[in-house]
């Protein structure tokens, strides 16, 4: 990047590429400014013209983040939990981004976004029109919930009930949430075949 004039949308970009690279090996705090501008060959100052500070960075950051989910949740069947789940581990946990949210709420940030999740609310409940929309709409806010808080503290509560905190341990978990929360779509077909599980 250093020597190229790089039109304003494409150079906000590779700084957030960069952000986002900091973020997942890092977390929030070793998302720096100077650390970015070294990457790219730039200086400090070109970062604050972009963003003004880090914290507009930051905010950004987990903007573009919700920008690049959204589109992959309209690209991929995320209408199943199971799907659902996979790319909200990724987003919260493999790229940090659960970490991220919160260091912004401590610092004052409200979310002004809303119907991130709406796309995936009408698919679900189009794929089965007999079901509430709002029983729907409140399996979604719950897996979305647990996935965020979960790479937080979600060791130390397993932890707590004697179960393994491993990446094993959680995927189980994982499972374990959306196999329940997909049994309120085969209660009516008598439970999961094969899983012992009865309504």
């Amino acid at each position: 990047m250093a020597g190229t004039r790089n039109k304003p949308d494409e150079a906000r970009r590779a700084i957030l590429e960069a952000a986002q690279r900091h973020l997942r090996e890092g977390g929030p705090d070793a998302v720096k400014v100077q650390r970015i501008a070294g990457d790219l060959g730039l200086t400090d100052a070109a970062i604050h013209y972009h963003f003004k500070n880090r914290q507009n960075l930051l905010t950004a950051l987990i903007r573009h983040a919700g920008v690049d989910l959204k589109q992959q949740l309209a690209e991929t069947d995320a209408t199943r939990m199971a799907q659902l789940a996979e790319e909200l581990h990724a987003v919260y946990d493999t790229d940090g981004y659960a970490r991220l949210a919160m260091w912004l709420s401590f610092a004052g940030w409200e979310d002004e976004g809303s119907g991130m999740f709406g796309d995936v609310v009408e698919r679900r409940a189009a794929a089965d029109p007999g079901r509430d929309r709002t029983e729907v709409q409140y399996e979604v806010a719950f897996l979305n919930l647990v996935l965020a808080a979960e790479p937080l503290l979600g060791a130390a509560f397993l932890r707590s009930v004697g179960l393994p905190d491993d990446e094993d341990g959680r995927r189980r978990f994982h499972r374990w949430i959306v196999e329940r929360l997909d049994g309120s779509d085969r209660r009516r077909s008598g439970g999961f075949p094969g899983d012992g599980w009865q309504p």
